[in-house]
Formats: C-alpha cells, sequence, structure tokens
C-alpha cells in the first residue's frame, strides 16, 4: 500500500490521498491484526468467553476499517475526478473539484490533530515544505474551525 501511495504524482491533487493513507495506514493494519488474532483465538477455543470476546472485538473493529474505507474511497474518488477534470481538453469550462485535507474530521479535536499533522509536513520551514500547499491547508483549517467550536 505504502508502495502505491508513493508511485502516486506529488501534486495538490494526490497529497490529501497520500497523506490519509499514510498518517493511518499503521493503525489500519494494527486493527485488522487485532480482529485476525481474535479470530484465531476463538478457532483455537471456541467456548462462550472467547466467543464473547470476539464478538466484542468485531463490534469495536469493524465500524473503525469501514470509516477508514469510506474516507479512503471518498479521497481516491476526489483524486481520479480531478485528475480526469485537469486533463480535460475543456479546462476552462469545467467545475473546479477541490480534495479537502480535512476530509474524515468530524471534531475540532480531529481537524487540529490533522492540521497539526499536515503542518509538520508541508510548513515551509520543514524537509518537504510546500508554500503552496501550506497556504492551502492553512485557509481551509481557518475556514473550518468555526464550524467545530460551536
Amino acid at each position: 500500500m505504502i508502495k502505491t501511495v508513493d508511485a502516486l504524482p506529488a501534486n495538490e491533487h494526490s497529497l490529501p490521498l497520500k497523506n490519509y493513507i499514510k498518517q493511518n495506514f499503521s493503525d489500519m493494519i494494527k486493527q485488522m491484526n487485532h480482529l485476525s488474532n481474535s479470530i484465531a483465538n476463538y478457532s483455537r477455543n471456541p467456548d462462550p468467553l472467547t466467543l464473547a470476546n470476539l464478538n466484542s472485538n468485531l463490534d469495536e473493529i469493524l465500524p473503525i476499517l469501514a470509516k477508514y474505507n469510506t474516507t479512503f474511497q471518498d479521497l481516491f474518488d476526489a483524486y481520479n475526478q480531478n485528475i480526469n477534470n485537469t486533463s480535460s481538453e475543456d479546462k476552462e469550462t469545467q467545475e473546479d473539484t477541490h480534495i479537502s485535507f480535512f476530509q474524515g474530521c468530524d471534531s475540532l479535536e480531529s481537524l487540529n490533530k490533522r492540521y497539526r499533522d499536515l503542518v509538520k509536513v508541508y510548513h515551509p520551514d520543514s524537509g518537504n515544505g510546500n508554500d503552496k500547499v501550506f497556504i492551502e491547508i492553512t485557509e481551509e483549517y481557518e475556514k473550518l474551525k468555526p464550524s467545530f467550536e460551536n
């Protein structure tokens, strides 16, 4: 998965997708491994206690994985739409598709965390700094922040 992400071009269209995967991939793997271990434990010892533990883990982990999948799919669809729009011959008449750097953020806490993570990567003083992307991130953050503060 990381190799696939690294193969994407480093431009403003792919940055939200690349960042989301890089920031969440290890947690997705951890959740899947936890689920796999629960299933393996139940397979070795199918008693009511391990079944209850498996069901509890399923109830906890499956929504997390579903949320990762949905957010990833939304970002990937937006990326493809943006690339298709950009490569079209009639760029002037097409609607501008903006990929949110904060897609999937559902609280002020998650918004602030994503902002800090993005600043670490794209601040002009960092090794990978990108002025244009950093400005876009900051503008979007400032625009979204009031909606989470209420």
